[in-house]
């Protein structure tokens, strides 16, 4: 076709050595928007489609502005579906076979144009845009993050959501466009943008002006992609994007083979990354993506918050998690001093990942979004963490990151990455639900404790680096790792006394004991102070399980075990290295309280809340307890107990009477017997008494005060853990969240509301201006037929250039030579002496063979007749809009009857800035827009006055005529029909105007 043929021309003007000044050119033509529209045409063929992209490549590439990257992106947002059509369910086959050329009833041809745009556009980012940065941060300012993110939504089809993040991520390797993108950008300046830039002709005499609606809020770039991402989890390209990006690797072109998995995807990037480095170690300019890696790990987590069924061990659910775990691993053994290990945000997402809760969805922290299902949707159920066959792999990562932070990392001078995981609990969850969580994650971390304690070998491995590592930094390492486990021990106690920890307190007992007899068995100079640390946490353990409640069975069954372990552990309890007074005194008191059978519901911190009797309690959530105290008589479980209480007491006074006696010099017996002797509760001196009682209260505000302090101190912490690192960002951040809390918290549902507005709007606008264009072109077609007609009937005229088609001779007339009275001559007769046309001459000969030409240019012919009739009433249709587009703006409008000679016509007046404006032929209809009157209803009243206006049965044909208030002479008042309703205007150049105003608004218009 010529439109094809010529768009071809274009290409080579482009790629030739004038492209630079060839597309100066075109951009001056406006040659992007017309290609633009032509694109929207569903009849374009894929070569067509071909050859515009071209066109559109070269020219931005050639001469870039924002106007036609707007509009192009307008055109984009225009083939977006809404969300009720999932076009995952849309087969993009037979669009994709490049021997079918005919497109327009293929499935899927929008998908197709719309990736074809797509991809022009990261052909232009990649080539031009990628070496000149200002350009870029203008086209990625102009667009905004939103526009992106449109084409990431979840009924999309998955070509399109990679093509588009791959656009995106292309942009985020920008240092300065990532930290716009991480801390937000304002909303809807896509939209804000292409409005400005257009100038709609046809809506300047509507009554409603078109207004976009905006929101003022800003887009957290990172946290949207992720969830818009979670429903993206089956698309193994994306992760290879993201994992790029997280090493800072542009990728320009995928693997060759298509059916790549996905571990083969990481592995050829991986490869692509050692290859650019010289060196052993791996080294990135500016670090590992952060808010790359938090995606990945969203994206995880999202599928491991899905439901599996048993058949899918090879399935994309188990594999992609387990390839992305295995990816960090990578990346961790060949850059493991990386930030990125150690920063606060990644370690709360890797717990959210890992530790996951059943049923829960995903959330999202700082823009306050929430699915519709949140965490509290099963407060009364019983929270517990899913089972996901990927989750192992998760784990092993985690378990991989703590050893090596444990061993290298000191906890006292650093927040300490363990130390962030014993604060990460779910936002929006129930107590419950922390409770748990926090529980999975402490016995996680203590069994790294127990994989130290008890492999020795591959701690000194992991310690030493191997042979390469000197004593000197061995020793560092060994008191980095004795340093954590006293910090984290009694980070343990800690949690218990907070009650985040829902565990047998009998496993924080032995688990201390553990770590106690593994210091005592090495060679270490500051080992008694490490030992004396781990006994004070022993203490307080101890004394926590003795002072809880003991009215339920499983309360009792904790007590009972607690000092069974005291009588099996004595030794290395009360070992010389334990030799606390305040310890010793409160442990007098929990037994004397415990025989005495005082404080049924505990004496501790936290247990002054009044229960039931404990037979009339349910025990289900104890973890040990089994049943088999409801079988068993209170009478024998309190003799039990009694005897464990009496056991204790003895063995404490056989070691310990002498010890503090000494200390207080006061007896504590009443009876003065020998400190060999054994001694009863009930021989306890009152003095000793209220002294372990007044010590047992110091001890417990002390404990409130720690545990008060450290809640406020863990505050702090998750503050300073939260997604910011820089102080600018910090600043950014706290203005987004000023300006967020300002207007209603925005959530994922009114996002997507507003995301979704946005689509409309943006389809509508992009309707506008296409069906101007059309009427536009229309208008043209009509003004150059009604211009060719006119040269054709003057050529054609008698007595013209040409003379008539057929008949060739003059039809003159002249007057006879005969004379009547007074020598006058009235007689007329035909002039026989005429002169043939010379054209028409040598027309005529080939009459017959031209016929069929002649009857297409023939103004007598029927079938032109009718055409040209058909195109004048299109344009007189069309009249509006092109008169419209001389308006500048219309203030007020009145219906009126134009007078003009003998005839009526019904019309509007129009009062502008500068002028005012009589059209004739035109109605107004009762919402104020202006109509011709072949097309609407007239707005007449008067039957009579209708039917003066409708006399005349010929073709009304529409004008409008304007005019300057300055050119306005004189304005006389008239009466029509007997009424005072008419006025006539006389104007500078001689000529008037009649107006008739049917509806008594002629004050009105005389006063303006």
């Amino acid at each position: 076709s010529l439109d094809l043929l010529l768009f071809r021309h274009f290409v080579e003007l482009l790629k030739s050595s004038d492209g630079c000044r060839n597309a100066e050119v075109m951009h001056r033509l406006l040659l992007i928007p017309r290609l633009v529209f032509l694109l929207n045409d569903p009849n374009n063929t894929r070569s067509k489609v071909h050859v515009i992209c071209t066109i559109l490549a070269e020219l931005l590439k050639s001469y870039f502005t924002t106007a036609d990257l707007l509009r192009i992106g307008l055109f984009l947002t225009y083939t977006l579906p809404p969300a009720s059509m999932n076009e995952k369910l849309i087969s993009l086959e037979r669009v994709s076979d490049t021997s079918i050329d005919a497109i327009h009833h293929v499935p899927g041809r929008t998908i197709w144009l719309r990736n074809q745009l797509l991809r022009m556009l990261l052909n232009v980012c990649s080539g031009y845009l990628n070496q000149n940065s200002k350009d870029q941060e203008k086209m990625f300012t102009s667009l905004g993050p939103d526009w992106f993110l449109l084409f990431m939504q979840a009924h999309l089809h998955p070509t399109t959501v990679i093509l588009s993040t791959k656009l995106l991520l292309h942009f985020l390797y920008n240092p300065v466009l990532l930290v716009k993108f991480k801390d937000g950008m304002p909303a809807n300046v896509w939209l804000e943008n292409s409005t400005a830039e257009c100038n709609i002709l046809m809506d300047n005499i509507k009554s409603r002006p078109q207004a976009c609606s905006q929101t003022l809020y800003l887009v957290p770039g990172f946290e949207i992609m992720q969830i818009f991402l979670s429903h993206h989890v089956a698309i193994p390209e994306l992760y290879l994007l993201l994992a790029a990006l997280v090493l800072q690797k542009p990728i320009d072109e995928m693997p060759e083979d298509s059916k790549m998995d996905l571990d083969m995807m990481i592995t050829w990037l991986l490869e692509q990354v050692k290859s650019n480095q010289c060196e052993k170690s791996v080294k990135i300019p500016n670090g590992l993506c952060t808010e790359a890696a938090l995606v990945l790990l969203e994206m995880v987590r999202a599928t491991l918050s899905k439901p599996i069924s048993a058949d899918t061990d090879n399935s994309w659910e188990v594999t992609y998690p387990g390839s992305v775990m295995q990816f960090f691993c990578l990346v961790y053994h060949m850059i493991p001093d990386e930030p990125l290990w150690r920063s606060p945000e990644f370690l709360h997402s890797l717990a959210a990942v890992g530790f996951p809760m059943a049923g829960s969805l995903c959330y999202m922290a700082d823009a306050g979004a929430l699915p519709q299902e949140s965490l509290t949707s099963t407060a009364g159920a019983q929270p517990h963490l899913s089972i996901h066959p990927a989750r192992k792999q998760v784990s092993d990562f985690i378990h991989i990151l703590l050893l090596y932070s444990f061993l290298n990392i000191p906890a006292n001078k650093q927040l300490h990455p363990i130390e962030i995981l014993f604060e990460v609990s779910p936002e929006r969850a129930t107590g419950n639900q922390k409770q748990s969580f926090q529980t999975e994650i402490l016995l996680f971390v203590m069994d790294i404790f127990h994989v130290i304690s008890e492999e020795q070998t591959v701690v000194k491995d992991l310690v030493g680096n191997g042979q390469r590592s000197t004593r000197k930094a061995t020793e560092g390492n060994s008191a980095t790792m004795f340093e954590n486990i006293t910090y984290f021990s009694q980070k343990f106690v800690d949690k218990l006394y907070a009650r985040m920890f829902d565990v047998n307190p009998e496993k924080i007992l032995r688990f201390l004991t553990e770590q106690i007899c593994m210091v005592m068995q090495q060679a270490y100079s500051q080992k008694d102070q490490i030992i004396s640390s781990l006994y004070t946490s022993l203490n307080r353990a101890i004394l926590y399980c003795l002072s809880r409640p003991r009215m339920l069975p499983s309360d009792l069954l904790i007590l009972l075990n607690t000092l069974k372990f005291l009588q099996e552990q004595w030794d290395i309890i009360f070992a010389t290295y334990n030799s606390s007074l305040p310890f010793t005194i409160c442990l007098i008191h929990c037994l004397c309280q415990i025989k005495a059978g005082s404080y049924p519901d505990g004496f501790g911190v936290g247990t002054s809340t009044r229960r039931a009797p404990w037979i009339l309690q349910s025990t289900f959530h104890s973890e040990d307890y089994d049943g088999s105290f409801e079988a068993m008589h209170t009478e024998e479980a309190q003799k039990e107990l009694m005897d464990l209480v009496d056991w204790v007491w003895n063995q404490l006074m056989s070691q310990r009477r002498q010890f503090l006696e000494d200390v207080y010099k006061i007896d504590l017996s009443v009876k003065q017997k020998s400190s060999e002797t054994a001694m009863d509760f009930s021989e306890v001196s009152p003095l000793w008494e209220e002294s372990a009682t007044k010590a047992w209260h110091q001890y417990i505000a002390s404990e409130r005060k720690n545990l008060s302090s450290k809640s406020i101190l863990s505050q702090l912490q998750q503050s300073k853990s939260e997604w910011l690192s820089e102080s600018l960002s910090t600043a950014m951040r706290s203005v987004s969240r000023r300006i967020l809390k300002g207007a209603d918290r925005l959530t994922v549902k009114d996002f997507t509301t507003a995301m979704d507005g946005q689509r409309k709007t943006g389809q509508e606008l992009f309707a506008s201006l296409h069906k101007e264009n059309c009427q536009m072109q229309q208008c043209i077609l009509n003004q150059t037929s009604k211009d060719w007609a006119k040269m054709e009937q003057q050529l054609l005229r008698e007595r013209g250039l040409w003379g008539p088609s057929s008949g060739s001779q003059q039809g003159a007339w002249i007057l006879d030579m005969a004379e009547g009275p007074c020598r006058m001559r009235k007689k007329m007769r035909r002039n026989t002496i005429c002169i043939n046309y010379a054209y028409n001459a040598c027309r005529e000969k080939e009459a017959k063979s031209e016929a069929s030409k002649n009857l297409a240019l023939n103004f007598r012919n029927k079938e032109f007749y009718m055409k040209l009739c058909s195109t004048d009433e299109l344009m007189e249709s069309t009249n509006k809009q092109t008169y419209s587009g001389i308006l500048s703006q219309i203030n007020v409008k009145y219906s009126l009857i134009v007078a003009d000679s003998h005839l009526l016509m019904e019309g509007v007046l129009l009062f502008g800035i500068n002028h005012f404006y009589v059209c004739e032929n035109f109605t107004l209809s009762a919402s104020e827009d202006v109509y011709c009157v072949n097309h609407h209803p007239s707005s007449i009243n008067d039957s009579y006055i209708y039917d003066m206006c409708n006399k005349e049965t010929g073709e009304k044909r529409p004008k409008c005529s304007r005019y300057s208030y300055d050119d306005v002479r004189e304005i006389h008042h008239l009466r029509f029909l007997l009424q005072d309703i008419a006025l006539e205007v006389f104007l500078k150049n001689g000529f008037s105007k009649l107006l008739i105003f049917h509806k008594n608004d002629r004050k009105r218009v005389f006063k303006r």
